[in-house]
Protein backbone atom coordinates (compact mmCIF):
# COMPACT_ATOMS: atom_id res chain seq x y z
CA UNK A 1 0.00 0.00 0.00
CA UNK A 2 1.50 3.30 -1.08
CA UNK A 3 1.14 6.34 1.15
CA UNK A 4 1.84 9.91 0.17
CA UNK A 5 3.52 12.19 2.65
CA UNK A 6 4.16 15.87 2.06
CA UNK A 7 7.49 17.60 2.41
CA UNK A 8 6.03 19.59 5.28
CA UNK A 9 5.12 16.37 7.11
CA UNK A 10 8.60 14.99 6.54
CA UNK A 11 10.11 18.23 7.83
CA UNK A 12 7.94 18.11 10.96
CA UNK A 13 9.06 14.52 11.63
CA UNK A 14 12.71 15.48 11.17
CA UNK A 15 12.33 18.35 13.63
CA UNK A 16 11.09 15.92 16.28
CA UNK A 17 14.16 13.67 15.97
CA UNK A 18 16.78 13.74 18.73
CA UNK A 19 19.95 15.63 17.78
CA UNK A 20 22.01 12.44 17.35
CA UNK A 21 19.43 10.98 14.97
CA UNK A 22 19.52 14.21 12.94
CA UNK A 23 23.30 13.80 12.66
CA UNK A 24 22.88 10.26 11.35
CA UNK A 25 20.29 11.44 8.83
CA UNK A 26 22.55 14.28 7.69
CA UNK A 27 25.47 11.86 7.20
CA UNK A 28 23.37 9.35 5.29
CA UNK A 29 21.93 12.02 2.99
CA UNK A 30 25.40 13.42 2.41
CA UNK A 31 26.78 9.97 1.57
CA UNK A 32 23.94 9.33 -0.86
CA UNK A 33 24.52 12.64 -2.62
CA UNK A 34 28.27 12.02 -2.75
CA UNK A 35 27.72 8.58 -4.26
CA UNK A 36 25.56 10.05 -7.01
CA UNK A 37 28.11 12.77 -7.78
CA UNK A 38 31.07 10.40 -7.81
CA UNK A 39 29.49 8.22 -10.50
CA UNK A 40 29.41 10.98 -13.12
CA UNK A 41 32.55 11.26 -15.27
CA UNK A 42 34.29 14.63 -15.53
CA UNK A 43 34.50 16.54 -18.78
CA UNK A 44 37.87 17.87 -19.90
CA UNK A 45 36.68 21.38 -19.02
CA UNK A 46 35.84 20.28 -15.48
CA UNK A 47 39.21 18.58 -15.09
CA UNK A 48 41.06 21.66 -16.33
CA UNK A 49 39.03 23.92 -14.02
CA UNK A 50 39.81 21.70 -11.04
CA UNK A 51 43.51 21.68 -11.88
CA UNK A 52 43.58 25.47 -12.22
CA UNK A 53 41.83 25.84 -8.87
CA UNK A 54 44.29 23.44 -7.22
CA UNK A 55 47.24 25.32 -8.68
CA UNK A 56 45.85 28.64 -7.38
CA UNK A 57 45.28 27.13 -3.94
CA UNK A 58 48.84 25.82 -3.87
CA UNK A 59 50.32 29.12 -5.03
CA UNK A 60 48.33 30.99 -2.36
CA UNK A 61 49.30 28.61 0.43
CA UNK A 62 45.93 26.94 0.86
CA UNK A 63 47.39 23.48 1.37
CA UNK A 64 47.37 20.86 4.13
CA UNK A 65 50.07 18.53 5.34
CA UNK A 66 49.39 14.80 5.21
CA UNK A 67 49.34 14.81 9.03
CA UNK A 68 46.60 17.47 9.07
CA UNK A 69 44.53 15.52 6.54
CA UNK A 70 45.05 12.27 8.44
CA UNK A 71 43.93 13.88 11.70
CA UNK A 72 40.84 15.36 10.04
CA UNK A 73 39.89 12.02 8.47
CA UNK A 74 40.25 10.24 11.81
CA UNK A 75 37.99 12.85 13.42
CA UNK A 76 35.40 12.39 10.67
CA UNK A 77 35.48 8.62 11.12
CA UNK A 78 35.09 9.00 14.87
CA UNK A 79 32.11 11.36 14.46
CA UNK A 80 30.50 9.08 11.88
CA UNK A 81 30.86 6.00 14.06
CA UNK A 82 29.55 7.87 17.08
CA UNK A 83 26.56 9.22 15.12
CA UNK A 84 25.84 5.85 13.51
CA UNK A 85 25.18 4.15 16.81
CA UNK A 86 21.43 4.32 17.38
CA UNK A 87 20.60 6.17 20.55
CA UNK A 88 16.91 5.31 20.49
CA UNK A 89 15.30 1.98 19.75
CA UNK A 90 12.03 2.15 17.83
CA UNK A 91 9.41 -0.50 18.18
Amino acid sequence: MEQNISMEEIWMLIQRLPQEEKKVLRIRLSEEEYAKESLAPYTMEEIEARLEEAERDFAEGRVYTSEEVHEEVLEMIYEYERASKPSVAYA
